[in-house]
């Protein structure tokens, strides 16, 4: 078993966080998850400082998980383990998203105590003690400022992709789970972490250990009808779909779907603008649907939140009526049966309050304006899906 220990803290005031979690936990934690409202982040930053070593999180607005938490303006999730786990932060407020999510997770990897690149770092398996196993990062949790990240072009994720743990053959992705703290049109919302206050920027957080995780996402979207194929696009901005003006075809399509207009909740529509779906290609995996909000529709052109790639099949997509896609995501991470330790879980901003099946004890989470999950090596940016990264007690061994 590993000596980690985990709890969830909810408050009005950062000092009564710090205070709680050092009770609880006996001594200051090692890594946290914080997402606060109608708080200073300076005195949030300040005050957390003294009670966890390390931390990453943002401005989350009304209603984040977990359900206990309505009402209180701060939730923090807290880890302490003695046992083969480090953790690094960083923080950039660059204004490039691309540049603002390198140069945090740059630092992150500053903050460890040995080279991450270096792949000779290895240690004993316990279960197995004559096999020597790497000592790697297993995933690596971000937020960034979203409408920076939205207005710039929606194309930082692409930089974090990019990274490679390692060199050669045992080169692999760091994978990468996490959210946008805002809306594109709202003011800006800070991201934070123990290095300090980051507005339009980011904020990334490693996590090196052997500690197993998983995570799992779903929607609620289904496809209604086809678009057409993607002919000319800058970023996240379409400009021609099948040689004609994107906007033109998008418009011309959702009138012919007018039932489907009626079916879909509000929740479901920014703007009242229906979300699409890019049917994008993953090694090893096949297709997948990712979707995209319209932010702006014009004759000429659509503008998504998140890139989109000429060539790609375009898709309008509708509301399916399964059950609740936060629950399902959840569920989805714990789908190995074991004993859960913690859980982050982040849902797209519209829906509904959770009201079942998510435990308070060890789930804290945001509504949030673009998600980001790892698909088979790919960090990819997501909206209108709900995500959930669950941390297990028991230790993964190569």
């Amino acid at each position: 078993m590993v000596d980690l220990d985990c709890c969830v803290v909810c408050g009005d005031s950062p000092e009564s966080i710090v205070d709680e979690v050092v009770e609880r936990l006996g001594d200051r934690a090692d890594f946290g998850i914080v997402f606060f409202h109608d708080i200073d982040p300076e005195d949030v930053v300040s005050e957390l400082s003294y009670g966890v070593e390390r931390f990453v999180g943002c401005v989350a607005g009304e209603g984040h998980y977990p359900g206990s938490v309505k009402g209180h303006k701060i939730s923090l999730l807290a880890l302490k383990t003695e046992w083969m786990a480090k953790f690094g932060t960083g923080g950039s407020a660059r204004q490039d998203p691309g540049e603002a999510s390198r140069g945090a997770l740059e630092e992150a990897f500053e903050d460890l105590d040995f080279d991450p690149y270096d792949v000779s770092y290895s240690a004993l398996n316990l279960k197995d003690p004559k096999r020597i196993v790497m000592y790697r990062p297993v995933i690596g949790i971000t937020f960034i400022e979203g409408a920076t990240f939205h207005n710039l072009g929606g194309t930082g994720l692409e930089v974090l992709s990019g990274f490679r743990f390692g060199s050669g053959p045992a080169a692999e992705s760091i994978r990468t789970f996490g959210a946008l703290s805002s809306d594109p049109e709202l003011e800006s919302a800070p991201v934070v972490c123990d290095k300090g206050v980051f507005e339009s920027g980011a904020v990334y957080a490693t996590i090196s250990t052997f500690l197993k995780v998983s995570w799992s996402f779903a929607s609620s979207l289904k496809p209604v009808t086809k678009l057409g194929t993607v002919t000319k696009s800058r970023e996240n901005v379409i400009v021609e779909i099948d040689g004609r003006p994107a906007g033109e075809v998008y418009i011309e399509k959702l009138e012919e779907v007018t039932d489907y207009v009626k079916a879909c909740p509000n929740e479901y529509v920014y703007k009242e603008l229906p979300p699409l779906g890019v049917v994008r290609v993953f090694p090893s995996v096949g297709h997948r649907i990712i979707p995209r909000t319209p932010l702006e529709v014009t004759d000429d052109y659509i503008r998504t939140a998140g890139y989109v790639v000429e060539g790609e099949q375009l898709l309008l997509l509708g509301f399916d009526d399964r059950p609740n896609a936060p629950v399902r995501a959840y569920q989805g991470s714990l789908s190995s049966g074991e004993e859960p330790l913690a859980s982050i879980l982040v849902t797209f901003a519209g829906r509904k309050p959770l009201k079942e099946e998510i435990p308070d004890k060890h789930c804290v989470g945001m509504y949030s304006f673009g998600e980001i999950i790892p698909i088979t090596g790919y960090n990819e940016f997501h909206n209108h899906v709900s995500a959930c990264l669950t941390i297990f007690r028991e230790p993964v061994f190569d």
